[in-house]
This record gives C-alpha cells, structure tokens and sequence, in this order.
C-alpha cells in the first residue's frame, strides 16, 4: 500500500506544478494519470508573468524557458468561448501582441476587447 499527505489527478501543468511544489515543500505526494506517456504537444502556448514567477520560485524558470517556443516562432492568439466556440479574438505578432505575451493589457488590447464585446452585444443569430 502506497502512503501519501496529496494525491494529485491529472499530469497537466496543474497537476505537475503542485506536485513540484509539494515537493520542494517537502510534503509527500503522489502525482497519477490515466496515461502512460508524456503528452507530445505543447500544454502552455503563452505563460503569463505570475506563471513565470511560481516557475522561479520553484527554481524551473530557466528550464521552462529553455524548451519555450521562440517568440518569433508564435503566429497568433486566438480567444474563444471554448475549444471549438466562438473567436472573440485574434492577436497578430506585433506591439499588441508583445503586450498579451507578456501578461500586460496595451491600449490596443483594450480597444479590442471593447470591440469584440460591442460585436457581441449586437450580435443577432
């Protein structure tokens, strides 16, 4: 019989995270997953600053930055209600975008954001 303080479901970056933390903590954890293998996909396209922040903390910043897609390499951001609902946005590579990647809100996000609830509220299907 296996002995843990934390059960963690899921592998995600959720899931890997707290089971990280936990573990630097030094509280016992045991972290499960309904596969067997590491997914081969990306799971976290753009991190946000505070996600960078736990990261550091955790002293895997320097690692996660390391297997990051290039900035350069990133050709959009799309925004949507849910996998496959409806496009509230799409950010293109540019000042605005460098702003998204970042974690900050520039004029022109706002302005957007404005825009795509205006188109929402008036919106007649």
């Amino acid at each position: 019989m296996i002995e843990t303080d934390v059960l963690i479901v899921g592998s995600g970056p959720a899931g890997s995270t707290a089971a990280l933390a936990l573990s630097t903590y030094g509280i016992s954890n045991v972290l499960v997953t309904k596969h067997r293998w590491l997914a081969d996909t990306p799971r976290a396209h753009v991190t946000n600053q505070r996600t960078f922040e736990i990261l550091r903390d955790l002293g895997v910043e320097a690692e996660a930055r390391a297997f990051a897609v290039p900035e350069e390499e990133i050709k959009n951001i799309v925004f949507c209600s849910s996998l496959a609902g409806e496009e509230w946005a799409r950010m293109l590579p540019g000042p605005c975008f460098a702003s998204i990647h970042m974690g900050r809100r520039s004029p022109e996000v706002r302005r957007a954001r404005g825009r795509s609830h205006r188109q929402q509220s008036v919106r007649r299907d």
